[in-house]
């Protein structure tokens, strides 16, 4: 490993299991002292005692659906670490329903947990950077689905589209600051969250989805931490603004139709 994030520590939220948990893995690896933060206390106690092996591993609890928990699991992360040198919202749900079956409760949830909580976050984070005096980065997780709709998906969609244009908002504002800002979006990958939205990832429909991806198959969460890390890096100190793609060619076709 290189080391690129040595010296650095880092807050993730959503990192207590999928891609933010790779992301959690990677950022050890390059030499980070992290902050992995989850909505449910069993599952982040579980990856950080897993991760612990690699480095500084904290967990914190917070359900980032209420706006002062957000707040408080800044500040415990800040703590925690002495300070925060990047931020990875990651933190995502999905509620997968025909437009007329979506209620105000997915849309309200899915807003909160998708698109204000990086807002929240954000702002805290930021806070504590100048506080500290030491700038930082910030990066925001969005989907392919924030570029091109799919069915049965209209609340995600409308959220990761909010998280691209939040990314633009918050690099043109903070980077005079010293905070740089970009964004993520993976495409296909095999999460938990597809799962729990109501997707089926057997074997069968895979060879399906896999068809879907001009390279032949979905992102290894490995493959998306390591775009993560990068972003994070100094190597990538002119990216900001922009939401990094990485779906293997899957927004270079159209792919609103599942077949």
């Amino acid at each position: 490993m290189t080391g690129r994030l040595a010296n650095k520590s880092a807050l993730i939220t959503g990192g207590g299991r999928g891609i933010g948990k790779a992301i959690a893995q990677k950022f050890l690896l390059e030499g980070a002292r992290i902050a992995v933060l989850d909505v449910v206390a069993d599952r982040v106690s579980l990856t950080a005692s897993e991760l612990a092996p690699l480095g500084d591993v904290h967990p914190v609890v917070a359900d980032l659906s209420l706006p002062e928990e957000c707040q408080r699991g800044v500040e415990e992360a800040d703590a925690a670490l002495g300070g925060l040198d990047i931020v990875v919202n990651n933190a995502g749900i999905i509620r997968l329903k025909h437009f007329l079956k979506q209620t105000l409760s997915d849309w309200d949830l899915t807003i909160a947990v998708n698109a204000r909580a990086p807002f929240l976050i954000g702002q805290a984070a930021a806070r504590k950077m100048i506080e500290h005096g030491r700038g930082g980065v910030i990066i925001n997780g969005s989907s392919t689905n924030g570029f091109v709709a799919e069915r049965n998906s209209s609340t995600y969609d409308a959220s990761k589209g909010a998280v691209v244009m939040l990314t633009q908002a918050m690099a043109l504002d903070l980077a005079p600051l010293g905070i740089r800002v970009a964004g993520v979006a993976p495409g296909l990958a095999p999460t938990d969250l597809a799962a729990e939205g109501g997707a089926d990832v057997g074997d069968a429909p895979l060879k399906s989805v896999h068809a879907r991806v001009p390279i032949g198959r979905m992102a290894t969460l490995e493959e998306i931490a390591n775009v993560y890390a990068f972003v994070a890096s100094d190597e990538a100190a002119h990216v900001a603004g922009t939401t990094v793609v990485v779906d293997g060619g899957l927004l270079s076709r159209q792919f609103g139709d599942s077949d």
